[in-house]
């Protein structure tokens, strides 16, 4: 996409990270500090709004302010690209559980399409969101998938009539962010077989699958024709995997 400039990468900017006060900056001593983080921003609109994500969800503290952008500016000395550092920098300021929620995109395809309530089903199901009280875990669910949409690393495509969410998916950039973390901590590896989530596709070996000892969760990620092809022989493997 085209860059913005320095006005309009501000208003973008202001409209994230001051959601709450309708894009206005009520605190003077913020704006500073808020400009140096867009100007290294570099007129990118989604490094703009992944960071102005970050900001949204931070106290509006001088010196809790001053600490993202240290942060951001060693992220870009390690990585001369806004895009990815600005990512980073929102994946790096994610609680835990957020963090967890966020890896379980890394088994869907390239511009998947993926069902909202599938995926707070699978965070229940992995008991990946804090125990709150007095709240069912839907209710939860549904708070750590705005906390995502918030900071701008999910993007909703389809509501219903009503307002609610339907699916959703995620930018590529980020995708490619999720899918190296997730290897690195074998959240998701297809090509290994200690990986403790996988998405069902055509070209998985039962075999290899069988032989998963750590495997937690697998998911339909294909067409249901493919999934018909393959779906016995790894639900056999999946239970034996499973002890079930």
């Amino acid at each position: 996409p085209k860059c913005l400039n320095e006005d309009y990468s501000w208003l973008l900017f202001r409209k994230i990270a001051f959601a709450a006060t309708g894009g206005e900056c009520r605190h003077s001593e913020l704006e500073d500090i808020g400009k140096e983080i867009v100007e290294k921003c570099k007129g990118l609109p989604l490094a703009i709004k992944a960071v102005g994500g970050v900001m949204l969800c931070k106290p509006p503290h001088y010196h809790e302010w001053r600490r993202i952008s240290d942060h951001f500016r060693e992220e870009l000395a390690e990585n001369d690209n806004s895009v990815m550092a600005s990512l980073q920098l929102s994946y790096d300021e994610l609680p835990p559980y957020l963090k967890s929620c966020l890896l379980c995109y890394s088994i869907f395809p390239e511009d998947c399409v993926v069902d909202k309530d599938q995926l707070v089903h699978w965070w229940i199901g992995e008991s990946f969101m804090p125990v709150r009280n007095h709240r069912l875990s839907t209710e939860v669910g549904e708070d750590c998938f705005s906390e995502l949409t918030n900071r701008c690393l999910i993007e909703v495509v389809d509501k219903a009539y009503n307002g609610r969410i339907q699916t959703c998916k995620i930018h590529d950039m980020v995708r490619d962010l999720v899918i190296r973390i997730a290897e690195d901590d074998a959240f998701s590896i297809p090509s290994d077989a200690n990986c403790r989530h996988l998405g069902i596709s055509s070209d998985m070996s039962a075999r290899n699958l069988a032989a998963d000892q750590r495997l937690r969760a697998l998911l339909t990620t294909t067409k249901i024709g493919e999934v018909n092809k393959i779906g016995s022989k790894l639900a056999k493997s999946f239970c034996r995997c499973c002890h079930l």
